[in-house]
């Protein structure tokens, strides 16, 4: 019992930056099929977990000996999510042309984010805004954690060579 707790752990150590960002790929994938999920504790939730990240990142825990085998799915997935948030970045500009979907008393709006400029919606365009903007939180966060992970490889690649110079 104890023995499977401590691979369960070490394997969290390892690789809880990849399960955090297939958590948002997730959050991203049902955007598509216009599911968001409502409130912004899930965003919280996510950045929390991202400082704690980038913390273990650069201070270069152990964790980061990943295994050979993910090594050319984290780099796609470094590749992916840069290229993802990007491009989404300026839909998103683009889609919302720069306002953000709020019901405003009563009745569903786009509002810029000065408050002041506000164009009346649908509801169906309201919840097609509102994943609009989630996908954007998310893909952001998914390329933060993609990034984080390639202080994994590095590390590796460091560990390695120092290992070979040692024999």
């Amino acid at each position: 019992m104890k023995r499977a707790a401590l691979k369960c752990v070490r394997f969290f150590q390892c690789y809880h930056g990849l399960l955090a960002w297939g958590i948002c790929a997730g959050v991203v994938w049902m955007t598509f099929f216009n599911v968001y999920i409502p409130g912004e504790w899930w965003l919280i939730v996510l950045l929390v977990g991202l400082f704690a990240e980038w913390g273990f990142a650069i201070r270069g825990k152990h964790r980061y000996q990943m295994a050979d085998q993910v090594r050319p799915f984290v780099i796609a997935a470094i590749i992916f999510s840069v290229l993802f948030a990007v491009f989404h970045f300026f839909f998103y500009l683009a889609e919302t042309e720069g306002s953000m979907p709020e019901i405003v008393n009563g009745t569903y709006a786009l509002v810029n984010y000065d408050g002041k400029g506000i164009k009346w919606i649908t509801e169906q365009e309201y919840h097609y805004f509102k994943c609009v903007e989630q996908r954007f939180w998310a893909g952001h966060m998914m390329a933060f954690y993609a990034l984080s992970m390639a202080f994994g490889l590095k590390r590796k690649e460091r560990s390695n060579s120092l290992e070979q110079e040692r024999i």
